[in-house]
């Protein structure tokens, strides 16, 4: 049975045990059985509200099948490593002027970051912590790199290039992180 009442009733007759911090409160059972879980906004059953909404998608979703993305094919594979690095390759050779720019991008940032008052000290130890990539590289037999821990180019927070700012971690955990810090 539905409430069309235009004014709630007072909050001692309705909510029998309001829930701390919801919008839900535990009142009379449901006629369907679905227990005494109910929205404070408009009195119905939590249960009854989602079947409803889930049937509401279902037909949607039937009634415009062509609006569900491309069709799969089970005898297509997906594209190995192999070929998305050929595609990739192909790509920036068709584009080498957007790789330039990216590029000249990405060093402008670095000497951006990188500040006047570094030691030589300082410029040293940045180039052993690449010198130890490389040497790790050739220990482990996977991609080292090295990473800045604040990035130089976040999305919140930008970093410096300076030495206590870099650390040397296999490419598949930078490449992960990506910007993040």
């Amino acid at each position: 049975m539905q409430n069309f009442l235009k004014v709630p009733p007072p909050p001692e007759l309705c909510y029998n045990y309001p829930m701390e911090n919801t919008k839900r409160y535990i009142g009379k059972d449901c006629p369907q059985g679905h227990g005494g879980e109910r929205y404070k906004s408009n009195w119905r059953c939590v249960r009854c509200c989602q079947i409803k909404k889930q049937a509401a998608k279902k037909a949607k979703r039937e009634a415009n099948p062509k609006k569900r993305g491309r069709p799969i094919n089970p005898d297509k594979k997906p594209p190995t490593r192999e070929i998305l690095r050929e595609r990739e390759k192909r790509y920036w050779s068709k584009n080498q002027a957007k790789r330039r720019a990216k590029k000249a991008k990405y060093r402008a940032a670095k000497i951006d970051r990188m500040p006047a008052w570094l030691t030589e000290n300082d410029k040293w130890m940045i180039k052993e912590a690449h010198d130890l990539a490389i040497l790790r590289t050739e220990l482990f037999g996977f991609p080292w790199e090295v990473d800045h821990i604040i990035p130089l180019r976040g999305e919140t927070v930008s970093g410096l290039h300076v030495p206590w700012n870099l650390q040397v971690i296999p490419m598949i955990d930078n490449r992960k992180k990506g910007n993040s810090v």
